[in-house]
């Protein structure tokens, strides 16, 4: 299965449960999304130790949070991440709602710099940025500090900060740690 082969899994909503997806799909009837979006942000059909959710607006991230707490999660945070997505924004504070080992936790992480220049999306770069061939500053911010969310919120790390230097750490030996 891709989980065992990879550590990673994708299901469309369609395959996990057709009646979710049905009602996604009435998006261009009412114009907006529903609540059933964000129903499906808090979906872990397979149990997951740890889990990271964003949000597009910051007001609904205690809403989240406490789903999670009474779902019975144990790790999981909640952020604004860019655009919705779960991904650190190194130009913003960002305000982080954690449970973690069941303990509710605030973190908010300093600022790192400015917003990027808006790109056009470029496959190569990435992967030229992933290989080392060319550098991206934001993008390797971006994506060790999603890292180190994952980190902390797992307890693989004891705090943020030694959470940003072992995702900085992973960032820098990728190619040796995958095998690549």
């Amino acid at each position: 299965t891709q989980l065992n082969q990879h550590n990673f899994s994708f299901m469309p909503i369609a395959q996990l449960c057709q009646p979710l997806h049905e009602l996604i799909q009435l998006r261009p009837l009412f114009g907006l999304r529903s609540p059933v979006h964000t129903l499906c942000r808090l979906l872990n059909p397979l149990a997951a130790h740890c889990t990271l959710q964003s949000v597009f607006h910051p007001a609904y991230a205690d809403t989240h949070h406490g789903a999670a707490q009474q779902l019975g999660e144990s790790n999981a945070a909640v952020f604004k991440g860019d655009a919705g997505e779960v991904e650190y924004r190194p130009q913003a504070r960002v305000k982080l709602h954690i449970l973690r080992n069941g303990e509710s936790i605030q973190h908010t992480t300093n600022r790192l710099g400015e917003a990027p220049q808006p790109l056009t999306p470029n496959a190569k770069h990435l992967l030229d940025v992933w290989r080392g061939q060319s550098e991206n500053t934001y993008a390797e911010q971006a994506i060790t500090g999603t890292a180190a969310i994952a980190l902390y919120t797992s307890a693989h790390a004891e705090s943020m900060d030694a959470a940003m230097q072992a995702a900085q750490t992973m960032w820098r030996q990728r190619e040796e740690l995958l095998g690549s």
